[in-house]
């Protein structure tokens, strides 16, 4: 899903923006083609991860695994 935004650049902003822009391309092809790898769209549904570990093949001793909602969702603990 793509949402427009409007900014507010500064003049030196712009002409550096503007001078980066290559015939075609629009300013937000321009960001994210500098600084696109550090925003990573997730796409996956809440369904896709259900079908991935249904699919786990988990052998051995099962564990009770208990995390915070931050570890799981943020990757960080408390």
């Amino acid at each position: 899903m793509s949402m427009v935004k409007g900014i507010s650049l500064s003049e030196g902003a712009y002409i550096t923006l503007k001078k980066m822009k290559k015939e075609g391309m629009s300013f937000s092809d321009v960001i994210m083609e500098h600084f696109g790898s550090q925003y990573k769209e997730k796409n996956e549904s809440l369904e896709d991860l259900l079908i991935w570990i249904k699919g786990l093949k988990i052998s051995g001793k099962k564990e009770k695994i208990s995390t915070t909602l931050d570890e799981t969702v943020y990757g960080v603990k408390k």
